[in-house]
């Protein structure tokens, strides 16, 4: 997931963000697939870009969105999910 994503990058998915660009329009922007801008904007939730890459850093090579693997069960997005889905 980490390829190439730098703290100027991500500084520019939080500010387009922020400016209530839509997310197709943002990974069109910086180069992305909607899928690697939309997990970086979960790791930026209430954090720096710099804390937001050393996390990514981390993510697993192989689960490099979320469609790649299914949320955890107790995270809030595996509870959103199945107290909406039927």
């Amino acid at each position: 997931m980490n390829r190439d994503w730098t703290i100027a990058g991500l500084a520019a998915v939080y500010a387009l963000s922020a400016a209530s660009v839509s997310l197709g329009d943002i990974a069109e922007a910086v180069g992305r697939s909607r899928g690697e801008v939309d997990l970086a904007l979960w790791y930026l939730i209430g954090r720096t870009p710099e804390q937001a890459l050393c996390l990514l850093a981390r993510e697993p090579k192989a689960a490099s969105t979320p469609t790649d693997r299914p949320p955890a069960k107790n995270s809030p997005l595996g509870r959103f999910i199945r107290e909406t889905l039927p």
